[in-house]
């Protein structure tokens, strides 16, 4: 099965599988060269504990919906946005950073929203790139495991509020493009 395939299937980040290993020394090894490395959801649980962070399921159950995030003062890599609201969906998360990586952003659901480490890292929690009819279908698709009064918040959220995953976009695309050469 390939990586996408095994996350449709909600494969958790602290499982012992050896896929999920090599996916770790990968990431070190990308960390280690400076490459522009971008977590997203997985991704960024992922980055953060193949470099020493930690990652659990959420006490809170899940996280679903649109969410605000407040950054940082100073953030470079998402811009100079105060506050965001962004697509979550989500069971686990970040609950220690990895050694060097600098808070980026957080909500009262989700304290690590955003993390990076120096300028090669950004990982988020949350979902820049979902729009919301993906993910009106994601939360209609999983409805089964999630709890009624979350789902119906979360559909509530997803119908109702906006997303401001397209104002960041640049900046992540920027953040990709750096050389460091």
């Amino acid at each position: 099965m390939t990586i996408v395939t095994k996350l449709f299937y909600l494969e958790f980040i602290y499982e012992n599988h050896s896929w999920i290993k090599r996916l770790f020394e990968v990431i070190k090894k990308i960390v280690d060269f400076k490459i522009p490395l971008l977590g997203v959801c997985f991704g960024h649980q992922a980055i953060a504990q193949a470099l020493g962070g930690h990652v659990v399921k959420s006490s809170k159950g899940w996280g679903i919906g649109i969410k605000e995030i407040t950054t940082k003062k100073n953030n470079s890599l998402l811009g100079s946005f105060r506050k965001l609201n962004l697509i979550f969906f989500h069971q686990d998360q970040v609950v220690k950073l990895p050694q060097n990586a600098k808070l980026i952003a957080s909500n009262s659901f989700c304290n690590i929203s955003s993390f990076s480490i120096g300028d090669s890292v950004l990982a988020l929690q949350a979902h820049p790139e979902f729009n919301k009819d993906f993910s009106l279908k994601l939360l209609h698709a999983r409805k089964s495991s999630i709890e009624p009064k979350i789902y119906l918040k979360s559909l509530n959220e997803l119908e109702t509020l906006e997303h401001d995953g397209e104002l960041i976009a640049p900046d992540i695309i920027n953040f990709l493009e750096q050389s460091f050469i």
